[in-house]
Parts: structure tokens; C-alpha cells; sequence
């Protein structure tokens, strides 16, 4: 696998929650750096809104849903908004 930069460890504790909540029941994905890159870039990078990337982050969005439903993994279900959010706000 390729190494695309921050990862899990690197991640603030709220991002590794809500990333470990989306893949409960598959926990041997934790380590998948493809994975996390998509979850990172989709999700959490706000240069993606800052510096509007917001086309690359869309893209980011949908490989990263892309490669969750080949791990069958619904996205839209797992996903937990409300943490989302109150990261979000409190950025």
C-alpha cells in the first residue's frame, strides 16, 4: 500500500472515534491506509474547503463510499453525523 501522509495515529481523537465507528464489525480495515486517506481527505481536510478544492473533495467523497460498499459498508448508515458535527462545529 502507498502512504499518503497524516494517518490514523496522526489523527485528532474525535476523527479516530468517528472513523472507528464507521468501520465497527470490520476493525481489521482500521489499518488500511487507502482507507484512511479517503476518510481524511472526504471528511477532514478543511483545506479542501479552505482553498476550494471542494470538486477533489466531492471526488474524494464518493471513492471513498465507492470503497466502503466493496467492503460492504453503507456510508450513508454507518457514518456518525452527530460527532461529525460537533467536530465540525467546534473547528
Amino acid at each position: 500500500m502507498t502512504t499518503f501522509g497524516d494517518d490514523y495515529a496522526e489523527w485528532s481523537r474525535q476523527e479516530q472515534e468517528i472513523f472507528d465507528s464507521l468501520i465497527r464489525g470490520h476493525e481489521d480495515l482500521r489499518d488500511d491506509e487507502d482507507l484512511q486517506f479517503y476518510f481524511h481527505e472526504a471528511m477532514f481536510d478543511q483545506g479542501m474547503w479552505t482553498e476550494g478544492r471542494l470538486d477533489t473533495r466531492a471526488d474524494f467523497e464518493d471513492q471513498l463510499i465507492d470503497w466502503l460498499d466493496a467492503h460492504e459498508i453503507d456510508f450513508w448508515e454507518m457514518f456518525d453525523w452527530e460527532a461529525y458535527q460537533e467536530w465540525y462545529d467546534s473547528q
